[in-house]
């Protein structure tokens, strides 16, 4: 049985590929961030991601060892530009972890804006793994995550990444 919170995630998700659906970005070729969990594993593994703005390599991470490189979408980077103290629905980014080696990954996080409530963390998707096997589980997967909302309150609008990005 789905629970009301899963459906309403699903709902919420489908709503934004509609809306990405009408976006320069799709129409530009840009495949849009799938709505399950698994189907945003293999997009990930996929390289869906590759195509947005990204920093120029992976670097030491502040949070331990190994390092991030952080990955944004034209909606992203078009609100970040803008200096918008609330991104829109659609913005997403995408932080592929490594190891300390900086080389080999093991693992990606995933943050979507999917409604504008104005409830905070609410309108926010997090998705994180730390396994890179296709069908491999996922740590993270729904708004508000608190893990997640701990780190990020800090951003705007839970955003923490600033443009230009290194």
């Amino acid at each position: 049985m789905i629970s009301s919170a899963s459906n309403r995630l699903g709902m919420a998700l489908m709503c934004l590929v509609s809306v990405w659906g009408c976006s320069s970005e799709l129409s530009s070729g840009t495949n849009p961030i799938p709505t399950t969990p698994e189907a945003l594993h293999s997009w990930l593994l996929d390289g869906g991601h590759l195509q947005w703005t990204a920093e120029s390599s992976v670097h030491k991470s502040t949070l331990g060892d190994g390092g991030p490189r952080v990955f944004l979408n034209d909606a992203l980077v078009d609100s970040l530009s803008a200096g918008n103290a609330v991104h829109p629905v659609g913005a997403a980014a995408v932080r592929e972890m490594y190891e300390p080696d900086m080389v080999t990954p093991h693992g990606f996080g995933v943050l979507i804006k999917i409604d504008e409530t104005g409830q905070g963390a609410a309108d926010w998707y997090f998705y994180e793994t730390f396994q890179m096997e296709s069908g491999a589980p996922f740590s993270i997967s729904q708004t508000g995550a608190p893990g997640c909302v701990g780190c990020h309150q800090d951003g705007v609008d839970f955003v923490q990444s600033n443009l230009p990005l290194p």
